[in-house]
Order: C-alpha cells, then structure tokens, then sequence
C-alpha cells in the first residue's frame, strides 16, 4: 500500500545550512489525487520552501510555491512539477494520475434543490435493493406500505428565510427506507427556540418523498478518522467496517479515506466506493499516537471536494478526541469554508472523550448530522457512513415554520414523530441559529510519552507549519509553555522550562528569530489528566502548549464558573453572552469526574482581562481568574 502523506513532510535543516545565504530549494509537502474515473477532476497540491515558482508539464503552465494545480486527464498521466529559483537549481517532483473508464455514468447539467448547479448523474437501475440483513442504519429500500418501522433519524436541518427545511429516513428493522406517502401512520414536525417564552411551530401532513431517480446526484465524502493517541487506536476497527461497509454499496459515489494524528495520511484517494473498499485495510493504519487535528484535516478534505462541483460533496469526521494542534483552522473556519462550497459536515462522535457541543455545531451549521456511538460500537462507523450516502438517494423532505421568540434565538430544535398503532417513532436534532466561536482550550505542539524529549521529530508537521506562520509574519510572537506530568518525581518546573526550550531550539534551527519566541513552564501544575490511567493521557500532560501573544488573537480569558454537565455549561455561556460578554466552555477532568468551565474571552492583554474580572465581581459578585 502507498501512503500519501499530506501533512508536511520534512527534514530539519541544521544550523550550517541555515546559515547560508542561498539555501536549496526542498519540497515540504506533496498531495495529490492518486486514482479518478474518466471525466473526474484531480488535484495536486505542494510547497517548495526557497523557490521562486513552479512549473507544472504537460500543462505547460507556471504556479506559486505555495499552490494546487486542478488536472483533468482523459488517461493515465505523469505529471512533472518543477520548482524553480533563477540562476540556482531545481527540484522535479513526478506524480503520475491513473484514469479508470466511467462505465455507465455521465454528467450532464440538471436542475434540482442541492447547493451545486451541476450534479453528477448516474444512469441505469436505483441503487437501492430492499436488504434482509438487521440493521440500525440505512442499507436498502422498500415499497412495501405494510412493513413495520422501527427507527425514525433526521438527516439534514437548514434554514430557510422564515422556515426550516429538513430531512429523515424511516426504517424497518433491516435498515430499509419505508416508501410511500400512503402510508397509514401520521407526520408531525415542530421547531421551537430554547428561549423560555418562544412559540413551537408545528406542521402535521405527509413530507415530500425524494425519490432517487437518473438526476439524482452522487455523492463525494472525504472521511477524516481519528488516529490520534487519545483515540486509542480504534482506527483499524473502523476502517474494517468501512471496508465491509463499502464493498456492500452500489452505484457511483466516491469517497476518500484518511486518517489524522497531528498530520494527515491519506489511505485511500478519491475512488468509487467499490475501488476505496478494495484498497483500504487496517494493515494500512499505523500506530495510534500524537495529537489531534481534527479541523485542520476537515478543512484539508474540503480542499479536495472543492473541485467535485457535480457532486453532492460531504465531509465525514469520525473522533474519539478534541482538536488540539489546528495551527492554522479553527472550527469557525471549517463550518464557514464548508457553507462557502455548500458542502455538509456530518461528524461520528466515537465514546464520550471529546467535547460533543463543538462536533454537535458543525454539523448542524452545515446541514449534516450528528452521531453518537459508544466506544465498544466501533464497527457501526461503516453502516453510518453508508447511511450518509444513500439517504442522499432516498429521503423524506419536511418544512417547518422558523417558531417566533421575543428573546434571542440562538439555537431551535427541530423534531419530527411518526405515529402508528399507538407507536411513536421520534427523534430531534439542534439547528443553531447564530455562529458560533468555539475556542480549543489548548494547542499543543509536542507531547511526550515520558519524561523524556525523545520523539520531538515526530511533530515535524505541527512545528515547520508553526514556523513557516511566524517567519511569514514577523509581528507574530508566540509562547511556548512547558507541561510535565504528575508522576515526574523530580523539578517539574525545571523539566517543563527544558521541554519549552527543546522546542523553542527547534524552531530558531529552522529559521525562526529568536525575538519572536518566549518560552515558560507550569510544571506539573496543570495537567489535563490528574490521573493518568492510559498511556496517552500520560503523553498529553507531557506536552509543550503553544500561545499566540498578538493582540488582535485576544489570547486572554476569564474563568466566571465551573459546573457538573455541559448543559448546564451551555445555558451559564448563553447567560453571560445576554450580559455582553464572549463566552465558551471546556471540559476538565478533575478527580476523574467531567466539568466544564465556562470562561469569558476576547481580551488582547493581561490588564484587560483582569479589568473584565473585577467588573463580572462588582456586577455579578462572581469570584473569577484571568489565564
């Protein structure tokens, strides 16, 4: 199996090399498309470090270092990208671009009610067949007006002027779609905002069936899976059932498989679903280690779907941790690029490790869905992500009226029940109404398995990325903060310093000024594990944190409130943004129970934030803390 790395990929100049006043031109990182079908687009993204320009054979066309190329080649095709410095030397990179006949499939220009113009359409019979094996999850279809539902899920919610348009599968207990409007049971839809004095809106008659047919557009996914420590390693299960799950699948969607830590690896290219089945194996998944980035690969799969116009495009994130090494990518920054292509993220939340609330966000504000699984339910991922794809195929559509409230409405829940016999099928999902700044509560750039620096090579990808952001703008300082775990028997303090200055030591070596980097220790004053059951709670309070100290980040905050659940968390922050104040939470773990503490943000200095902390004392007699 060949991996494409699509983090960067690097070797750490020494300090000669540094030195010289001309340096060679190195390619930091290659992705591209590996595979396509005929008529399919592909992409080639690189960045050479020390070149002018790039060119690009046979399309004879020039490029920035830093750039993409979109190909799309009738055969199979090597690729020659060439980095360039006048009156220096070069460095060719070749990429050859396999092309598999289409078959049965053609693209034509249609009119229909998904965000793109132009869909993709496959022609011949509906790819759905009714299915006899159990499922929970979508896998087949009937017309069968007698057989008896067993599950009700909505899909898709999105805003609409003054209405809110939805979508739902109802199933039998083999996971077939229930056909039909003449179905005997009755609909109800209701939307109401979480404002005490809002209305509920309700609508009562039979949704719309949207029927596949040969406009039906196909769907391309990029699934980013989670392979970070703190998942694990439940990578491999989940590939295995995707591999079940998508060699059970028909028609012509594609998708795409990855896999992030603090990196990206690419598994499977952009393939039909037969093709992605064959080539992805657990074999392919490596050790579970590292941190997580969670947005930056999202946001990394939107770049690939960003070309599939003539698709329904969808980002799938499978996570079992939070995002803490996005350098570049926030949430706000997913869910706006994804609204930006009206892509839809849906997010498969793996155990009860990560923070639900931000996954729950961005899906919602992007029309996709979120999904609960328990840890030891691993292998549904597959039938989920197959659900995804069909019910893109075969769905009820519903309108509801937006509810009206006097007070501000953040957030509605929209809830659909079907009824019949005395039965009640029902399920409800968020939409939020109102963007939403959701902050990491840390971004950590190194962690450690023990009390050792071995292994800072590892986090190549996070620190040259880190690097190339502070040597591109010189008015960026950061600080680099040192953590040691709680089991480190000697100078915690001391060992937290020297982990910062390893790191700190890494980034002048690749040629950052010194003058733009601080580095301190919190010892092991802050783990986030206070007692480290797994190895990989070890490593994350073995970590060097990094702080962005620009003014315009408003890197400082106030903690107000520590509470037992996050919906009492939730409804502290919408208390405290009535008052005028930013507001988010994080979750903390403190003698192996959950809490969350809510903190106000957006103070571009120490004397600000403390300036905030005695007014929420003197107004709100709330005892707080600037950090």
């Amino acid at each position: 199996m060949k991996f494409v790395r699509a983090g960067l990929i690097v070797a750490v100049l020494s300090i000669s090399t540094v030195a010289c006043a001309r340096k060679p031109i190195a390619l930091d990182s290659f992705t591209a498309t590996q595979s396509i079908q005929e008529g399919e687009a592909a992409q080639m993204f690189w960045r050479f470090r020390n070149a002018d320009s790039v060119w690009v054979d046979p399309l004879k066309q020039r490029f920035k270092p830093d750039d993409h190329a979109v190909v799309a080649p009738s055969e199979t095709t090597t690729y020659r990208v060439i980095g360039y410095r006048p009156g220096t030397d070069s460095l060719t990179k070749e990429w050859t671009i396999a092309v598999a006949q289409r078959g049965m499939t053609k693209r034509t220009s249609v009119k229909n009610t998904a965000p793109q113009d132009e869909q993709e359409v496959a022609t011949g019979p509906s790819p759905l067949a009714p299915s006899d094996i159990p499922s929970a999850y979508m896998r087949g279809l009937t017309s069968d007006t007698a057989a008896t539902p067993t599950a009700l899920r909505i899909t898709s919610v999105r805003a609409s002027g003054d209405s809110i348009i939805g979508e739902a599968v109802l199933l039998d207990s083999n996971g077939n779609f229930l056909r039909g409007s003449d179905r005997r049971g009755g609909w109800k839809f209701q939307a109401r905002c979480r404002t005490e004095d809002a209305s509920t809106s309700t609508t009562f008659g039979v949704p719309t069936e949207q029927a596949w047919s040969s406009g039906t557009a196909n769907v391309s996914a990029v699934l980013c899976i989670d392979n970070s420590a703190a998942s694990q390693g439940i990578a491999k299960k989940m590939v295995q059932g995707l591999q079940g799950a998508l060699s059970g699948t028909v028609g012509s969607d594609s998708v795409a498989i990855t896999l992030y830590d603090h990196d990206i690896l690419e598994i499977v290219p952009m393939s039909s679903t037969s093709q992605a089945a064959a080539q992805c194996s657990a074999d392919s998944v490596p050790e579970a280690v590292g941190l997580s980035a969670v947005y930056a690969s999202a946001y990394a799969g939107l770049s690939v779907l960003h070309d599939r116009v003539l698709s329904y495009r969808t980002i799938i994130i499978v996570a079992s941790s939070d995002d803490n090494a996005s350098l570049a990518y926030a949430c706000a920054d997913v869910v706006q690029r994804a609204r930006t292509m009206g892509a839809s993220i849906n997010v498969i939340r793996v155990g009860s490790t990560s923070t639900g609330y931000v996954y729950r966000y961005m899906a919602g504000a992007t029309g996709g869905r979120f999904y609960q699984l328990p840890a030891d339910k691993v292998a549904d991922v597959g039938p989920i992500v197959r659900e995804i794809l069909y019910a893109r195929k075969q769905r009820f559509r519903f309108t509801v009226p937006m509810p009206s409230s006097d007070g501000d409405c953040a957030d509605v829940t929209v809830s659909a029940t079907y009824a019949l016999d005395g039965a009640e099928f029902a399920d409800s999902v968020r939409l939020p109404l109102r963007d939403r700044q959701y902050r990491s509560s840390y971004t950590a750039v190194a962690a450690f398995k023990d009390s050792t620096d071995a292994g800072l090579s590892a986090y190549a990808p996070t620190l040259v990325t880190l690097g190339e952001q502070l040597m591109d703008d010189p008015s960026m300082n950061v600080e680099l903060v040192g953590n040691v775990s709680t089991e480190y028997s000697g100078d915690a303090y001391k060992r937290g310093l020297e982990r910062a200055k390893a790191v700190s030591s890494y980034l002048t070596t690749y040629g950052v000024p010194a003058q733009q980097i601080s580095v301190r220790s919190e010892g092991n004053t802050k783990p986030l594990y206070y007692l480290q059951l797994e190895e990989w709670q070890r490593a994350l309070n073995n970590r060097v944190e990094v702080r962005s100290l620009r003014a315009d980040l408003e890197p400082f905050t106030v903690i107000v409130e520590q509470v037992i659940s996050e919906e009492l968390a939730s409804k502290s922050v919408d208390l405290w943004e009535s008052r005028g104040y930013k507001a988010y939470f994080e979750p903390v773990v403190v003698n192996r129970a959950p809490l969350y503490r809510v903190k106000l943000w957006g103070y571009a200095t120490r004397a600000a934030g403390e300036a905030a902390r005695d007014e929420v004392k003197k107004k709100y007699g709330t005892k707080a803390f600037v950090e």
